[in-house]
Formats: structure tokens, C-alpha cells, sequence
């Protein structure tokens, strides 16, 4: 339960967070030039293949605001925030924990930069829940208005019925089949290539939207922590098996099927596809890393290490990933 007092501190943190991205308090990143072309230029071109909330809320935003730039952005921002505090606080057994850990990793990410998917991972998060609970048509719900905000929510479709029917010990499989698979070598874009054909598609446009490249870096710094996390991971549900709950088996299996989501897309030869797919997945440690540190005695501990793995990520966001301008 909520207490009244916490309400005002998560609705300041989101007010606060939300002000910061919107504002571009820390300087125009990656992504900010595009958004600013579609908001307030909103070039045919650039909009074509973009979500359909997405742009409703900058027909919205330009009606209100007459295409104001960062009043668009904090309205997102606000969104794409709230979300996640309020999952944070409502779903973590460590809110705090879940909030250090998002800080440092997906707000500036997704909240800060990859806009989209930063309410698009939100809903998803959200979506765990109603799938814990049984509730499978608030479920689809959520992931429908997550398709709305970003198409790579369309993974979710075919996730659920993975994740209803497939059991615990084959999830602890998955990334090594994923990883078996990998380093057979396979270079499945010839297939891709084929089947495009077929339908008379140029596979030049596969090439251009999935980044494609002839050899990738598949086992880098990130994607191998998680492989290593999620066997840690593993280790210590095999031996609190007794005390899981069903919300973090749902967890774990998201993880699980992430990892092998990326590897895969790693042998279409994918990998700005493979890479936000993999994100995309991993917002599930927010909460997932609460619950397995709340197995230890050490709480404070446990919790320092997750902190400092959330630190090592985030040096890694702005060493490779996000730059300021």
C-alpha cells in the first residue's frame, strides 16, 4: 500500500523526470534532431512509417502548442515516466531499488532518448502484471496500445503464447539453444533475401531498417552480462524454488526469451534490430533483480551489487550508446 506522503514523492520524481527529458536538460541527443523534423517540420517522409499514437499526439501537440517542440517531449516524457513510477511503486518489492536501477539505465535511454519505446517498454512492463494475474484481455490491451507507440511491440504477440505454454526448465534453456544456434554460423539473411523476393520486395529496404551487416559483434560487454545474470539468476531460483511466485517466473521467462529474441536476430544479420529487441526485453530486470534480492538475508548488499551493475551500464549508455550535444 501506497502511503499518502510516498504518493507526492513519486509524483514529484515524475514531474522532476519528466522536466529533464522534455526540456533537454542535459543537452539534444542522438535522437532529438528526427523528433524535432517530425514534431515541427512533420515531413511526409519521416512520419510515413511511424506509429499511429505517435502521430496523433503530434497532430494534438500542434494544435494546442502549434507545434512547440518541448511541449511535445514533456508530454511524452510525462507519459512514458508515470508509467514506470507507478509500476515501480506499485509492483516492486524494493521501489526504491527498481527507481536507482531505471535512473541509471532506461530513463535516459528510452525516457531521454528513444522516446517511443520508452512508453512502449512502460506498457509492456504494465502488460506483465495482467499476464501474472491471468488476465490475458488486459494483457493484449496493453500490448495493442504498445504496438500503437512503437511496431517492435509486435514481439509481444507471439511472446505470450511462448511464455503461457512453455515451461520453466525449457526457459532456462532457451538462451543456450539461442547461443548454440549463434555459433553454428548460420547466416539466415539468405532466407530473409528469398522470401522478400518472393513477395517482390527489394532487399535493400531490409538491409537499410535492420542495419544490417555482414559480421557481428553478438557476445559484446552487455549482451554477455545478461547471459551471465540470467544464469545467476537461474542458480538462485533452483534454490528458493519453493518461494517463487508466479509474477517472477513471468519475469524470468521475458528475460529468458529476450536473450534468445536477440540471439536470433543476431543470424539475420540484424543488429539494430537484435539490439533494441534486447532492450526492449531487459526492462523486466527492473523489476525481476527486487525480487531475486529479496531472497538474501543481505538486502543491502544485494542491492549495492545491482546498483553497481546498473552504474557499469550506464557508463556503457554514454561511452558507446548516447552523446549530448
Amino acid at each position: 500500500m501506497i502511503l499518502r506522503k510516498d504518493v507526492f514523492i513519486y509524483l514529484a520524481l515524475v514531474i522532476l523526470l519528466s522536466f529533464i527529458a522534455g526540456l533537454r536538460l542535459f543537452g539534444w541527443d542522438n535522437d532529438s534532431s528526427n523528433y524535432y523534423y517530425m514534431v515541427v517540420s512533420q515531413g511526409k517522409l519521416a512520419l510515413a512509417n511511424k506509429e499511429f499514437f505517435f502521430k496523433a499526439l503530434i497532430k494534438i501537440n500542434s494544435i494546442l502548442f502549434s507545434k512547440n517542440f518541448y511541449t511535445f517531449l514533456i508530454f511524452i516524457a510525462l507519459l512514458s515516466v508515470s508509467i514506470k513510477i507507478f509500476i515501480f511503486a506499485n509492483y516492486s518489492p524494493l521501489p526504491l531499488l527498481s527507481i536507482l536501477m531505471y535512473l541509471l539505465s532506461y530513463f535516459w535511454l528510452h525516457d531521454y532518448v528513444q522516446i517511443r519505446a520508452g512508453v512502449s517498454t512502460g506498457l509492456f512492463l504494465y502488460a506483465t502484471k495482467d499476464l501474472a494475474d491471468g488476465n490475458v484481455k488486459k494483457y493484449f490491451l496493453k500490448v495493442f496500445f504498445a504496438i500503437m507507440f512503437h511496431w517492435s511491440s509486435i514481439i509481444l504477440i507471439p511472446s505470450f503464447f511462448i511464455v503461457q505454454n512453455l515451461n520453466l526448465k525449457f526457459h532456462a534453456l532457451l538462451p543456450l539453444i539461442g547461443i548454440f544456434l549463434k555459433l553454428l554460423g548460420f547466416n539466415l539473411f539468405f532466407v530473409i533475401q528469398f522470401i522478400l523476393q518472393l513477395f517482390k520486395i527489394n532487399p535493400i529496404y531490409y538491409k537499410m531498417y535492420a542495419g544490417y551487416q555482414d559480421v557481428i559483434n553478438a557476445f559484446n560487454l552487455i549482451s554477455l552480462s545478461y547471459i551471465i545474470l540470467f544464469y545467476i539468476i537461474t542458480y538462485i531460483f533452483i534454490k528458493y524454488k519453493q518461494s517463487l511466485c508466479i509474477y517472477e517466473i513471468i519475469l524470468y521467462k521475458f528475460f529468458s526469451l529476450g536473450i534468445f529474441v536477440y540471439l536470433i536476430t543476431t543470424i539475420l544479420n540484424a543488429p539494430v534490430v537484435a539490439f533494441r529487441l534486447l532492450e526492449y526485453f531487459m526492462i523486466v530486470l527492473l523489476l525481476l533483480i527486487p525480487f531475486v534480492v529479496m531472497k538474501f538475508k543481505q538486502i543491502i548488499l544485494a542491492s549495492t551489487i545491482s546498483i553497481l551493475y546498473y552504474g557499469f551500464y550506464c557508463f556503457y549508455l554514454f561511452q558507446n550508446v548516447i552523446e549530448f550535444k
